[in-house]
């Protein structure tokens, strides 16, 4: 038995009912979705009273943080390990945007996740969307950093223009936010290669220093 397991069976916790708890969770949120799932929703599902989910969780605030967290902390790890490739700048923004259209594709949970993230105080998606991106700001907060390192390095060996931080994050992450959600409303329509090409490609000019961008471009 681990540290961990040891702990929760001392604090009355049993790891079998926490871990029934959160597939019933996950069930309701592919099937529903993350928003329009309630505590009641979840209770049914498992089994487990109302109690036993505060006891295990703090409430549903709680179940939707543990059970997100595990397919965004694979997904910021891969996005960041792609984006580090040894083949070159270029070849890191067209494998994350490969990455990326992958992870979402198999598990469709993720996509909600990202969208609700990149939706945080727009309109009404305000309250939904700003709860569960609190919930999960820690992760989003690692990838941010790791990107913002990424795009540092690259600025300062001169593949990419000195341009705002913020710009530099919008034009990498916003095409990757819109292709989520043409994804989850079935909009989309090309295959991953085709669109990890076009989109990589293109947020590479956006980025890259003017001349090494044409450079490469004239060599395609």
């Amino acid at each position: 038995m681990s540290d961990h397991s040891r702990a929760q069976v001392a604090r009355g916790v049993s790891p079998d009912r926490r871990r029934r708890i959160l597939d019933a969770a996950l069930d309701c949120f592919r099937e529903q979705g993350i928003a329009a799932t309630t505590i009641d929703d979840i209770r049914r599902r498992s089994g487990a009273s109302v109690g036993s989910i505060y006891h295990h969780f703090g409430g549903r605030d709680g179940v939707v943080a543990a059970a997100c967290a595990e397919p965004l902390e694979t997904y910021v790890a891969g996005f960041l390990d792609a984006l580090g490739t040894e083949e070159g700048p270029e070849a890191g923004i067209v494998t994350v945007v490969r990455f990326h259209l992958k992870r979402v594709r198999a598990t469709p949970l993720l996509s909600e996740i990202i969208l609700a993230a990149s939706l945080a105080g727009r309109g009404d998606s305000a309250e939904k969307s700003g709860e569960m991106s609190a919930l999960l700001r820690p992760h989003f907060t690692e990838l941010g950093v790791g990107v913002r390192r990424w795009l540092g390095r690259q600025v300062e060996a001169g593949t990419l223009r000195p341009l705002p931080r913020d710009l530099q994050g919008a034009l990498l992450m916003g095409p990757l936010f819109e292709l989520t959600r043409l994804q989850l409303s079935g909009r989309v329509r090309a295959s991953d290669s085709a669109i990890a090409s076009q989109i990589g490609t293109a947020i590479w000019r956006a980025l890259a220093n003017r001349s090494d961008a044409l450079g490469r471009a004239g060599r395609i």
